[in-house]
């Protein structure tokens, strides 16, 4: 019985492995055509290659990762950059190669004190919220901690949030309209969002082989202000 068990499993996985492995590259394809035509679109808005984007550090940590492609664009005098950068992560012996795309933009606040919000989907089993929650306060590091985050923020995809001074609130340091427009993206697609002086930073990634690129620079439009 147990070799017969051992034999439909091992069918069950031969069988599986194909197919899983087919739509894995079906949909990379899918999510590396989005990307192609919303770099198009950003090219049509106005963005052309540079060599060097600025950093924007939090509490004294320059972001990890060499960048690979990098374009900017000026709009009301601002200056606006998106690029993908290229790096290891995880620990050792088991790292592994990931390209982030990120923008860079003009953000006015009342404070400038530095702030990362978290998006993390609601259904998300609480083990791995706690594991990236771990992960990010070790990244960061520094002066900043654990902000407070309330239910209704977190039932909307905001898990949580690392900002400087323990007194202060998520809405001390991020307004509710921007923290509102975070939780509104195409597919989910922020991953964080960071400000630090008149400056902020999203990364994002295309999670939906269906994502909209025009969509989501409506989107972006709306959220950078551009």
């Amino acid at each position: 019985m147990m070799n017969y068990l051992f034999l439909g499993g091992c069918a069950l996985f031969i069988v599986a492995f194909p197919v899983t492995l087919v739509y894995a590259l079906v949909l990379k394809s899918r999510q590396g055509a989005a990307e192609k035509k919303f770099e198009a679109l950003l090219d049509r808005a106005g963005f052309s290659p540079v060599d060097t984007v600025p950093i924007l550090k939090f509490a004294g940590q320059s972001p990890s990762g060499k960048i690979i492609t990098a374009k900017k664009a000026t709009r009301n005098g601002g200056d606006y950059y998106h690029y993908c950068r290229k790096g290891e992560y995880g620990h050792a012996g088991s790292r592994m190669q990931v390209l982030k795309r990120e923008f860079i933009f003009p953000f006015e606040r009342e404070t400038e004190k530095p702030v990362v919000v978290a998006l993390i989907h609601p259904k998300t089993p609480k083990a791995m919220k706690t594991v990236l929650a771990g992960l990010l306060e070790k990244t960061i590091g520094g002066k900043l901690s654990r902000l407070d985050v309330s239910d209704d923020l977190k039932n909307n995809g905001i898990e949580f949030v690392i900002g400087e001074g323990e007194s202060n609130t998520v809405f001390d340091l991020v307004d509710k309209k921007t923290l509102d427009l975070l939780t509104s993206a195409p597919d989910r697609c922020i991953v964080t969002f960071g400000a630090v002086g008149k400056s902020a930073v999203i990364l994002y990634e295309f999670k939906d082989r269906n994502v909209d690129p025009g969509e989501f620079w409506n989107y972006i439009q709306k959220l950078t202000r551009f």
